[in-house]
């Protein structure tokens, strides 16, 4: 295949990958994780109203009050960048993160194709392409508006730079590859295992461990890569490191020992991004030679390890595997240069069966992916958290039982409430061992100062059978409206 042929080709695949993306664009960020989606929206509109000139102050002070009422776990720069857009164009809405998060997947794309060229043949580059492109997990996830698409984005950048370093040797990938890497982890910092797995791989196959300690470029790359990370991420913040490391490694370290943990994890990955993908991957790195071996090597191991380091995430969260996707795709490419050749010598019939099956594995995954978008129309439900947040009184200080973490309310009915917790928070908190306390010593400190007790999921509170006696044995319904909302009076016990 011809360099001309395999960029055309290389374009041909992107263009499609990305219109793929764009179907159903305006539809609500709630298909995709909408607890992280509709997190970065509030973080977005508190930073676009801070200094809108034409903002009510009425307006300004509960889109800046409910923005800060969010930790940030990473720098805002995605919602930055977003914010920025509305103020230029005058466009608020979210669909606008969502273009710019296809446009990050087809830098990444591009970057990958790129990367896996210098691993194999043309042909086989495509074959990581298409993966990349058309895996129905990677359509989804890389259209939501969160960290990890941009920070998927640098990670292609940075393995694609590292690859050029190791054959090239040069200032100009010394750079690229510390600049892409660093900027992977300041927008997500768990993008450090993989990138740090890259890296002390790549080095350690080139030059060896005595000469990389004694190689400028290499000091350079590690300046670039560690000193903007940890000026965000630990100067100043030290106590917010340790006390997540605290709650979600410490904490729960246990399920590490347990089969249950590895099962659930082969079983998500099954379902995510296929599990014989990732066996299939795993050969292609047997197969691969020289610094491809090693930036494969060294991000699978940086992948293993950053699973390892926060177990409940592993399990319960498929946006932080998405990061894998690129991984199992440039795993593809050395497999797929093997197995090629042996195609291209079979008979005209079969190579056409070849053709048409490859048409078939693009096409297939792209169909699934599309009719899941189309699958549920969420363009309807910013109004009902409208309206719920109109039910609420004006004045009145709210404890609710709702969904991801009240966002959806707090974006779309402007109204910031104390959460009552879920069941699964409930046994988070269990699995920590930090929440012993009874019912009634849980409800007195979660309801004081509280006015009224907000509940629109009822299958939560069918769940927490003392919390739905409680409320309905004890305070008068302010209003209900049959599976929507229930809000409870707490200023009206039945019995004063």
């Amino acid at each position: 295949m011809t360099n001309r042929n395999f960029l055309l080709l290389m374009a041909t695949l992107i263009l499609l990958g990305l219109g793929l993306r764009f179907i159903d664009l305006t539809d609500a960020p709630l298909d995709f994780s909408p607890t992280r989606q509709l997190r970065a929206a509030i973080i977005t509109r508190g930073i676009y109203y801070l200094n809108l000139p034409e903002a009510t102050q009425a307006e300004r002070e509960t889109a800046v009050a409910l923005r800060e009422s969010i930790v940030d776990f990473e720098p805002p720069i995605f919602e930055t960048l977003v914010a920025a857009t509305w103020r230029v164009t005058g466009i608020t809405e979210l669909w606008v993160a969502r273009i710019y998060a296809i446009l990050f997947w087809g830098v990444a794309a591009a970057a990958l194709a790129a990367a896996a060229r210098r691993l194999a043949t043309p042909g086989a580059a495509l074959v990581s392409l298409a993966y990349m492109l058309f895996l129905p997990f990677a359509v989804i996830a890389s259209r939501s508006f969160q960290p990890e698409p941009l920070m998927v984005m640098f990670l292609c950048l940075a393995i694609w730079a590292a690859l050029g370093w190791a054959e090239e040797k040069t200032w100009k990938y010394a750079l690229l590859a510390g600049l892409f890497g660093g900027l992977a982890a300041l927008v997500k910092l768990f993008a450090a295992y993989m990138v740090a797995g890259l890296m002390v791989a790549v080095v350690w196959q080139a030059l060896g461990l005595r000469a990389a300690f004694k190689n400028r470029q290499v000091w350079a790359m590690a300046a670039l890569m560690l000193l903007p990370n940890l000026l965000a991420y630990f100067v100043g913040r030290g106590d917010a490191a340790g006390n997540y490391f605290q709650a979600w490694f410490v904490a729960l370290a246990g399920m590490l020992l347990t089969p249950e943990f590895y099962i659930r994890w082969a079983l998500w990955l099954g379902e995510l991004v296929g599990l014989a993908f990732v066996f299939l991957g795993l050969f292609g790195l047997v197969l691969a030679r020289g610094a491809g071996r090693a930036a494969l090597l060294g991000l699978w191991l940086g992948y293993g390890l950053y699973g390892l380091s926060v177990p409940h995430q592993t399990i319960t969260h498929d946006y932080y595997h998405l990061q894998l996707v690129p991984v199992i795709a440039l795993s593809l490419a050395p497999l797929a240069a093997a197995v090629l050749p042996h195609l291209a010598n079979q008979p005209r019939f079969w190579r056409a069966a070849a053709v048409g099956l490859a048409l078939v594995a693009v096409a297939l995954p792209g169909w699934l992916a599309r009719s899941q978008m189309l699958s549920v129309d969420h363009r309807k439900d910013p109004e009902y958290w409208i309206q719920v947040g109109a039910h609420l009184p004006p004045e009145a200080k709210v404890i609710a039982l709702t969904q991801q973490y009240g966002y959806p309310l707090s974006y779309y009915g402007w109204r910031q409430v104390r959460l009552w917790p879920v069941t699964g928070e409930l046994a988070l908190a269990e699995a920590r061992g930090v929440d012993t306390r009874s019912f009634a010593e849980q409800w007195a400190q979660y309801t004081e100062g509280m006015d009224v007790f907000l509940v629109t999921t009822n299958n939560q509170l069918e769940r927490q059978p003392e919390l739905r006696d409680h409320l309905y044995a004890n305070y008068e319904i302010l209003l209900h409206q049959e599976g929507a909302l229930t809000i409870f009076d707490l200023r009206k016990p039945l019995i004063p």
